[in-house]
């Protein structure tokens, strides 16, 4: 009982969402792109062209 009990604590605090410091990009690559990107983000309709009948 105390074995399945120290399990779940170390199991719980290896998932506390520590990133590990080891992935580092390699060198000369891009830097991380966001979400939307505003080269290929469609832009917004004018409202003042359409008008309801």
């Amino acid at each position: 009982m105390r074995t399945a009990i120290l399990v779940a604590a170390l199991l719980a605090l290896a998932g506390c969402g520590m990133k590990p410091h080891f992935p580092k990009a390699p060198p000369g690559s891009p830097p991380p792109k966001t979400y939307p990107d505003p080269a290929s983000d469609p832009k917004p309709a004018n409202p003042s062209s359409e008008k309801p009948q």
